[in-house]
């Protein structure tokens, strides 16, 4: 958007693009024309604003979600390190078994069940 010089003139331009071409409307001169350019540079001002605060929004987000990626990991290598110690391997489809020769840990230290 802007002001052109015609002539002796200065007239008021939106651009738009349509496709792959950038179409020039006419909106006028003068005061009006004035009134129209402040308008449209304080609705530009407000939609940049606008979309700071969105993109900051989306990186709080996009750093919680890695912080919770990051807590899900250490809980899940957490889950495998102590299916591993009482004897549990993972299967083939990523369910966990007890080996067939592991003996479990009961309440009394003995190793029988």
């Amino acid at each position: 958007m802007g002001w052109e010089t015609r002539g002796n003139g200065r007239y008021f331009y939106t651009k738009e693009r349509i496709g792959s071409r950038v179409v020039s409307r006419y909106v006028g001169n003068g005061e009006t024309a004035e009134l129209i350019s402040k308008f449209s540079s304080l609705r530009r001002d407000e939609d940049w604003e606008r979309r700071e605060v969105i993109a900051a929004e989306f990186e709080a987000m996009e750093a919680e979600d890695r912080m919770t990626d990051e807590i899900f990991e250490m809980a899940a290598d957490l889950m495998k390190s102590a299916l591993m110690a009482e004897g549990f391997h993972q299967h083939k489809r990523g369910e966990w078994r007890r080996a067939r020769n592991a003996k479990s840990k009961s309440k009394d230290g003995s190793g029988n069940d």
